[in-house]
């Protein structure tokens, strides 16, 4: 693959969303994830919605995104979270099939025509002030007109256990160093405390 509409980087939730969106609106949309076979994957706890998250879930399922689809699809049980209090709180949560859930993202991005590319992006190539390519570790680049980073905690993430310390997006799987190595030499416009951005990336700003 050589050049594309609109080009996702990662394959989680946020990833998933924005290649399905961009797919659904006639772009031309590629997928870059670093194991295809955990696009999607319930990483922490299998279950989807309650109190804060169920609304963003309800939210995203307004707009058309996939997760909903993929909870009922993937749903083990049903619940009712904080019936002993007001209907304020009330959250619905439902219990997951991980790998049921994942398969239902997979062939919604498959469906819907997204073309998945495993590797990693460790660079973009730039045009002025606008990036044009995305440079894969193992060789080559994809040309785009827009991109999409949805790497999430993968993003120069560091796993602890008691006094340990390695680089890693979660047991098993990689950290993307490269990609968060080259992000702070280029864009200076990135906000380090903003939530979720992981601050060592811009330790030096």
């Amino acid at each position: 693959m050589t050049d594309t509409d609109v080009l996702v980087i990662g394959g989680g939730h946020a990833g998933a969303e924005a290649a399905l969106a961009a797919a659904r609106m006639g772009a031309r949309t590629a997928m870059v994830t670093m194991n295809a076979a955990r696009i999607g994957m319930l990483s922490c706890n299998p279950s989807v919605g309650g109190v804060a998250k169920g609304t963003l879930v309800r939210e995203i399922d307004a707009l058309g995104g996939v997760m909903g689809e993929a909870a009922d699809f993937a749903s083990v049980q049903f619940r009712m979270l904080n019936r002993s209090r007001g209907p304020a709180v009330w959250g619905p949560r439902v219990q997951c099939d991980g790998r049921a859930y994942s398969s239902f993202v997979r062939r919604a991005l498959r469906s819907s025509g997204v073309e998945v590319v495993e590797g990693e992006v460790e660079q973009f190539r730039w045009a002025g002030d606008r990036a044009v390519s995305a440079v894969l570790s193992a060789g080559g680049a994809i040309c785009f007109r827009s991109a999409v980073v949805a790497a999430g905690t993968f993003l120069g993430a560091v796993l602890f256990r008691g006094r340990e310390r390695w680089s890693g997006g979660r047991a098993g799987d990689k950290s993307s160093d490269r990609l968060c190595a080259h992000l702070p030499a280029e864009v200076s416009t990135w906000n380090a405390s903003r939530r979720g951005l992981h601050r060592g990336c811009w330790q030096d700003r």
